[in-house]
């Protein structure tokens, strides 16, 4: 994916926690499908850095908005009273905002997964 091999390219990556990918079923089995795998790593990478600060400026008045993962696929970051998601995983608010040379990353307490056709 050209996204991921640019040296340049400003990168927000959602990181599921070690206990997120422990509750995977199947875990060995897509870990073996390497397509799979790559598949569902890319749906955490978003092209260009947002820090949490910058989210609420992003949702619309339902605390919604849709982006498109590195994958091509879309999936849906939600901020309310109750907190930060994308898709049904939580961001795990006291891990954000952890800064990299290519971007920022945000801890999620799930794996989150692309829409399979």
């Amino acid at each position: 994916l050209e996204l991921l091999a640019d040296p340049t390219a400003e990168l927000t990556v959602f990181a599921p926690t070690d206990a997120a990918f422990a509750a995977v079923e199947g875990l060995a089995d897509i870990v073996a499908d390497t397509e799979l795998l790559t598949q569902i790593l890319q749906y955490h990478v978003f092209a260009g850095t947002v820090y949490s600060f910058q989210l609420a400026d992003l949702v619309d008045d339902m605390g919604t908005v849709v982006i498109e993962m590195a994958d091509g696929s879309e999936a849906t970051i939600t901020v309310s009273d109750m907190g930060v998601m994308i898709n049904e995983a939580n961001v795990v608010l006291e891990l954000v905002d952890i800064e990299t040379a290519n971007g920022v990353i945000h801890v999620i307490d799930a794996v989150i997964v692309p829409p399979m056709e």
